[in-house]
């Protein structure tokens, strides 16, 4: 599905079918907001929507964050550099370093915040080899982004809507009459999955949703 259908499923349960006033770029942030707790719902409920990569980036020297990290990136997991022009891998520490800190030919720390890789400045290039963990369902940018989850229009889009009536409309009723509604949408969407799976003949195989697989066989 792409975001917009989302967008379009949350301005009709906000009475706005036309989208004349919840258009998409006023739901876009809520959006962005939505999906990210959707995702760390369906964790919850046992849906496996990461997975570990790695990438190897340029870093300028004299940088201090970094620009061109993954537009997928969801969460660090370790950080190694090298000189560009070798191919031995130091590990970089995840720890805040004094103001103090005088800067040599390596990068050696770094740190993640506000959604941003940082790290004190070196004096020569460096490459870094990101590990990280990646959302595989896509990442939501914009209204055109494709989100790979199937049948999932209405449940994103009671999302979208409970946070738009909460943080924008101020509207704190309907938020959690939509809040409500998400919830219900998502324990029925997860229990149906299972019990489709459950009533699969013979062995049982995990439930894969185009890149998300919930295990239904694990032994108790």
């Amino acid at each position: 599905m792409l975001a917009s259908d989302a967008m379009r499923a949350a301005a009709t349960l906000l009475n706005d079918s036309t989208q004349s006033l919840w258009t998409n770029a006023v739901l876009l942030e809520p959006a962005k907001q939505a999906y990210e707790e959707l995702c760390n719902d369906l964790i919850a409920h046992g849906f496996r929507v990461f997975s570990d990569v790695s990438e190897v980036l340029p870093v300028t020297a004299g940088t201090v964050e970094l620009t061109n990290q993954p537009a997928d990136l969801l969460m660090p997991i370790k950080l190694e550099e090298s000189d560009p022009s070798s191919n031995q891998w130091t590990p970089m520490l995840e720890r805040v370093w004094e103001q103090s800190y005088k800067a040599g030919p390596r990068l050696s720390f770094w740190v993640f915040r506000q959604n941003k890789l940082m790290f004190p400045p070196a004096t020569a290039d460096r490459d870094v080899k990101v590990f990280y963990r990646k959302n595989d369902l896509g990442v939501l940018q914009g209204e055109n982004s494709n989100i790979d989850l199937l049948n999932a229009i209405g449940l994103l889009g009671a999302k979208i809507a409970s946070i738009a009536a909460f943080h924008i409309a101020k509207n704190p009723e309907d938020g959690k009459m939509l809040e409500a509604r998400y919830i219900t949408r998502l324990n029925t969407y997860t229990k149906g999955e299972l019990n489709n799976q459950q009533a699969m003949p013979g062995r049982r195989k995990p439930y894969r949703v185009r890149g998300v697989t919930l295990e239904t066989n694990r032994p108790v």
